[in-house]
């Protein structure tokens, strides 16, 4: 039984469909790793720093395409994850726009 928490956190925006599913591979899920080096972490910066503050989640799409381009030509789950985190945005706003 999976617990209710990450069930939720599995289905798409349309819950109700359950083929939108995360099916985890052993290549990518929740205990994928993904850093960040320091130095690409400047040019994240630096994309987020052309927006206001409180904008900051409009930079979503370039932090993705840096994010892939740093993973190799693909973005995990845990990709995605840091740049939710690092834009101070939901998890389910970045896989919608990945």
């Amino acid at each position: 039984s999976v617990p209710a928490a990450i069930a939720r956190r599995a289905f798409a925006t349309n819950s109700t469909d359950i083929f939108n599913v995360h099916k985890d591979t052993p290549e990518n899920n929740a205990s994928t790793p993904f850093e960040i080096s320091p130095e690409s972490m400047k040019k994240l910066e630096k994309i987020i720093s052309r927006y206001p503050p409180n904008y900051k989640q409009s930079a979503v799409i370039p932090v993705l395409d840096l994010v892939q381009q740093m993973n190799g030509g693909w973005l995990s789950l845990n990709a995605m994850n840091k740049v939710a985190a690092i834009l101070e945005m939901p998890e389910i706003r970045v896989y919608e726009v990945a």
